[in-house]
C-alpha cells in the first residue's frame, strides 16, 4: 500500500482526543532523568569527591531526546482533524506558546532577580539583549538565561512548522510533510557551514529527526499488532538505559546532533510506540494515578529543578560528611519532585485554565476528515 493511502486512515479524527497516561508518564521520567543528569554531573563538580549517583546518570541527557519524540507524538495527536484551517493553526500556535512560555517567564524572572541580588546590577553577567532574547526563547549563542530553556527554543521551532503543516496541508498528507521536513533538515545539517548562527543551528539540527519520529508514531502506532507493544515498550526502556552506558564511553555525544540523535533518537521512539499502542486499545496498559501526576508537573520540574540543585551546590561549599552529603541528594531529589507537584498545581495549572478560559474557550470539534 502506499504512503499516501496509507496515511489516510490512522488519520481519522476520534470524537474526543485521547489521553495518553502511559506519555505522561514518559514525560515524567524523562524530566527525572534530567534531574539526575544535573545532579550526578555538580555531584562530582561541587561535592568534594564523594557521589551517590552512579557516573552514568551524567549521560541521561537523552531524557530531553525522549521529550522531543513526546513532542511530535502530542502535537499530531492535537492537531487530528483541524488540517486545512489556518484559523486552527494560529489556534495551534498560541495555545502552545501560552503553554510554554508563562510559567517559563515566573523562573527565568527567579533566577534574575537571584543573579541581581547576588552580584548587584554593576555585576550583573547579561545584556539587554541577551535577557530579551531569553524572555522570548529566540535562538542566540550563549543560550537563554535558564540554560534548560535550550529544548524550548527548538520546542517552539517544531511548533511553528506544525502550525504551517496544519493551515496548509491535507490531512491525509502528513506523513509526506514531515518525511519532506526530515529530508529538508537532513539536507541542512550535511550543507551546514562548521560555524553554525543560532538560528541554522536550530533549522538544521538532527534533533528535529526525534520529533518527525514521534509524529509519525502518531500516525501509525495503533497499526502494531498488539502483542508487540510491551515488547516494544520494555525494548526500548532497556535501550535507552544502554545508551547511558555507551555515552558513557564516548567523548562527543552531547555536542554531536548526529551521534546523539542515532543513539537516543530510536530508542526513545521506540519506547514511545510500544507505550502508545499498548495503551491505545481496549484493556489495554492502564498506570497508577502517582507517575502520571509526576508527568502532569514534569515542564514544572525541568524548569524549577536547576534552582533547586544551585542551592543545594551553596551547602556542599560548607562540606558535608559523607553521609550528609548522601543525605542531601536524597533530599534534593525528593524537593525537587514535591516543589514541582507544588508549582504545578498552584502555578502552572492555574495559568494554563486562565488560558482556557479567558484565551482559548472551547469551541465544537472540527468534522474530521473522511479518508481517500
Amino acid at each position: 500500500m502506499g504512503l499516501a493511502n496509507a496515511s489516510a486512515a490512522p488519520l481519522a479524527a476520534p470524537a474526543a482526543k485521547p489521553v495518553f497516561s502511559s506519555i505522561q508518564t514518559l514525560r515524567g521520567i524523562a524530566a527525572l532523568l534530567i534531574v539526575l543528569m544535573h545532579l550526578a554531573s555538580m555531584e562530582r563538580a561541587a561535592g568534594a569527591g564523594h557521589v551517590l549517583l552512579p557516573d552514568f546518570f551524567r549521560h541521561a541527557y537523552g531524557g530531553v531526546d525522549l521529550f522531543f519524540v513526546i513532542s511530535g507524538f502530542v502535537m499530531v495527536t492535537v492537531a487530528r482533524g483541524r488540517y486545512r484551517s489556518p484559523t486552527e493553526a494560529r489556534r495551534f500556535l498560541a495555545r502552545r506558546a501560552w503553554r510554554i512560555y508563562p510559567t517559563y517567564w515566573v523562573y527565568t524572572s527567579v533566577l534574575v532577580a537571584a543573579i541581581a541580588l547576588s552580584r548587584g546590577v554593576s555585576g550583573f553577567p547579561y545584556d539587554a539583549a541577551q535577557i530579551a532574547k531569553s524572555y522570548l526563547l529566540l535562538p542566540q549563542e550563549k543560550g537563554p538565561m535558564l540554560a534548560v530553556g535550550w529544548t524550548l527554543v527548538h520546542e517552539l521551532y517544531f511548533y511553528l512548522v506544525g502550525a504551517l503543516a496544519i493551515a496548509f496541508v491535507p490531512e491525509r498528507r502528513v506523513a509526506w510533510f514531515l518525511l519532506g521536513w526530515g529530508a529538508l533538515t537532513s539536507v541542512a545539517y550535511a550543507l551546514a557551514p562548521v560555524d553554525f548562527s543560532p538560528w541554522l543551528t536550530v533549522i538544521a539540527s538532527p534533533l528535529t529527526w526525534e520529533f518527525i519520529a514521534g509524529a509519525m508514531i502518531a500516525l501509525y502506532a495503533q497499526r502494531l499488532p498488539r502483542a508487540l507493544a510491551p515488547w516494544c515498550a520494555a525494548l526500548g526502556a532497556a535501550g535507552l538505559f544502554a545508551s547511558f552506558l555507551v555515552a558513557r564511553e564516548l567523548t562527543s555525544v552531547h555536542a554531536a546532533g548526529a551521534l546523539r540523535a542515532a543513539l537516543y533518537g530510536p530508542v526513545s521512539a521506540l519506547l514511545v510506540l510500544g507505550m502508545a499502542a499498548w495503551e491505545g486499545r481496549p484493556g489495554g496498559l492502564r498506570l497508577p494515578a502517582l507517575p502520571v501526576a509526576l508527568g502532569d508537573a514534569s515542564y514544572s520540574l525541568y524548569l524549577s529543578h536547576p534552582l533547586i540543585i544551585f542551592a543545594l551546590v551553596r551547602v556542599w561549599r560548607h562540606g558535608l560528611t559523607p553521609w550528609m552529603h548522601d543525605a542531601s541528594v536524597i533530599a534534593c531529589i525528593v524537593a525537587c519532585i514535591v516543589f514541582s507537584l507544588a508549582s504545578y498545581r498552584w502555578l502552572e495549572k492555574p495559568l494554563l485554565a486562565f488560558g482556557e478560559r479567558r484565551l482559548f474557550p472551547r469551541r465544537p470539534p472540527a468534522p474530521a476528515l473522511q479518508p481517500a
